[in-house]
């Protein structure tokens, strides 16, 4: 009966924050024009995260975020989705761009190590922060 008592507080208390875990998740998503954005290079957002999830979270969730930074990877799955990994300082996670469908043509531009600006909605951090309906600067590609 004592760990029945002990257990059913705590298997209510996960269900609830795994709950509100996905509703942060999962809120609808922001257009670009109606937020604040904040502008910050991918090192710094990963080590806001990174040092306090909680204040970074309070800060950066579901805004639009411009952040800059050096090109890790361009990945694309097998549904055609495209994300850009930007170097977060860190040789182990990245900051993770989900790119619009509208950025397709403009993707091929993009190379390693090449810098680049980034708008997207941030969607808080999962090993790298991710943004997501993402845009890139058409300005960063043509840098030389």
């Amino acid at each position: 009966m004592k760990k029945a008592v002990v257990i059913l507080p705590v298997i209510i208390i996960s269900l609830v924050l795994t709950f509100a875990g996905y509703k942060l998740r999962h809120k609808k998503t922001v257009n670009h024009s109606q937020n604040r954005e904040y502008k910050i290079s991918a090192a710094k957002l990963f080590k806001e995260f990174q040092l306090v999830e909680m204040t970074a979270n309070a800060k950066y969730l579901n805004q639009v975020i411009e952040v800059s930074g050096n090109v890790k990877e361009v990945l694309q799955n097998g549904d055609g989705a495209i994300s850009v990994k930007l170097d977060a300082g860190n040789p182990q996670f990245t900051v993770n761009c989900k790119l619009s469908k509208s950025e397709k043509e403009l993707v091929k531009q993009i190379q390693t190590d090449q810098e680049i600006v980034v708008s997207g909605i941030c969607k808080g951090m999962s090993m790298d922060v991710i943004l997501v309906d993402c845009k890139l600067k058409k300005e960063s590609l043509f840098q030389f």
